[in-house]
């Protein structure tokens, strides 16, 4: 299975939010046993946006195996719904 991740999954981790970050791990550890953990270009722009340091960012996305992932456009059209 392949999971496609949310900002604020991402940031509620790296951030280590008080309200979320708990969950937010606990949602993480189980897709990464379930299979692939993917970003597209918004998500991965959205959550480089909060680092200070770009090689941090590429370490901390590399630590939880999360893969950059192109939309195309069925992609993108199929995920509309």
């Amino acid at each position: 299975m392949i999971t496609a991740l949310d900002t604020c999954i991402l940031v509620d981790v790296f951030e280590e939010s008080p309200d979320y970050c708990d969950a937010s791990k606990k949602a993480l550890k189980k897709c990464m046993k379930e299979g692939a953990l993917v970003a597209c270009p918004i998500i991965w722009t959205e959550t480089a946006s909060r680092f200070s340091e770009e090689a941090f960012f590429f370490q901390s996305m590399a630590m939880l195996r999360v893969n950059f992932s192109e939309m195309t456009e069925n992609v993108t059209l199929f995920a509309a719904g």
